[in-house]
């Protein structure tokens, strides 16, 4: 399987609520866990990758309840063979959901 074949297969497969509900359950903490909403999970067609990050980045984005409160879980996937940057790289993923945000509700002040 080619890189790119495999990278989709990945976001294919984790496309599917009930692989991210078993992977949910898999790997977060039971403190997180135990107040997520698996059963009202949803996957949402936004996506926080901008055009300099996709090339080398796909996203999943899915929305439930978290303790009540409306949450966002976000899969990154990333697809290259080299390490460049990391932490500023997933700053400017993480800033671009605060754009997004910011966006959506106008009289959040930053």
């Amino acid at each position: 399987m080619t890189s790119s074949s495999s990278r989709t297969a990945d976001v294919e497969s984790f496309s599917r609520v009930e692989v991210v509900q078993s992977f949910i359950e898999e790997v977060f903490p039971i403190e997180l866990k135990e107040r997520i909403d698996l059963q009202n999970l949803q996957l949402s067609n936004a996506s926080y990758v901008d055009e300099e990050m996709s090339e080398y980045f796909a996203d999943l984005v899915y929305q439930t309840t978290f303790a009540s409160d409306d949450v966002l879980i976000t899969l990154l996937f990333e697809h290259k063979s080299f390490v460049e940057f990391p932490r500023w790289q997933l700053l400017q993923y993480i800033t671009n959901i605060g754009k997004e945000e910011q966006k959506q509700d106008k009289s959040q002040q930053w």
